[in-house]
């Protein structure tokens, strides 16, 4: 049993047979129901004027969906947390640039100059002379 009722968002008339139709329709023969007016749900979908409601599914699902829901808002919460937290650690990090980013390339130039020479000059120091 379809229970509730319906209101008309249109104005429907009825035709010589009983048959709903609209305003534009030639055939109409008296107005049934005006914008704003109730209807019986059940005599709304006896004369097609709204689709047969779904029922509702079986009862006893609901808990289960709520506790989803409820598990669902707490991961929402948790991850909130963990990309407040990433955004934080990722601003400390931009805070704390290395020294070596901070150099202008001249002084950067200037320390692998340097670095190859000492590179250099400690492997002569540790490779024998092969003509002696």
């Amino acid at each position: 049993m379809i229970n509730g009722m319906w209101t008309a968002d249109r104005r429907v008339f009825l035709d010589a047979n009983g048959k709903a139709v609209d305003e534009k329709d030639p055939s109409k023969v008296e107005l049934l129901i005006a914008p704003g007016q109730k209807m019986e749900m059940a005599k709304a979908v006896e004369l097609g004027l709204v689709e047969q409601p779904v029922e509702p599914k079986a009862k006893g699902k609901a808990p289960a969906a709520n506790a989803d829901l409820k598990a669902a808002e707490s991961r929402i919460k948790e991850l909130e947390a963990e990309v407040e937290t990433l955004t934080k650690e990722n601003a400390d990090l931009k805070a704390e640039k290395p020294a070596e980013e901070a150099k202008p390339e001249a002084e950067k130039a200037e320390d692998q100059a340097s670095d190859k020479a000492e590179k250099q000059a400690s492997d002569k120091a540790v490779t024998p002379d092969k003509n002696k």
